[in-house]
């Protein structure tokens, strides 16, 4: 699944580390799925209604830290937590959650 992801995140700075966390706004772009068996495979949209009808609205948490390296590199974790059930009709729906690691470059 592909999702375009627009953090709000506080964050706290003490000498060349960082910490912060905030809500996140998520909106999917696409994805699909895919089954398969000894001679039988099928495959879809996860997003539309007539196959697994997921939500394209996802809301989160999010937390992060990182070290400035210096002036212009920088290194960060992140983790990320959706609060949104995919699957509407679901019980136990599973909820979108990552971890990513970045290399930042200030210009």
């Amino acid at each position: 699944m592909f999702y375009l992801e627009i953090p709000i995140n506080a964050v706290y700075h003490y000498k060349n580390f960082y910490v912060g966390a905030g809500p996140y706004f998520g909106y999917g772009l696409m994805g699909t799925w895919k089954w398969s068996a000894p001679g039988d495979s099928d495959s879809g949209n996860l997003f539309e209604k007539d196959d697994y009808g997921y939500s394209r609205a996802d809301f989160g948490a999010k937390i992060q830290a990182g070290y400035r390296l210096n002036e212009k590199i920088s290194l960060g974790l992140d983790y990320g937590i959706g609060l949104t059930k995919l699957e509407r009709d679901w019980d136990n729906s599973p909820k979108n959650s990552v971890l990513s690691l970045s290399v930042s470059y200030w210009f």
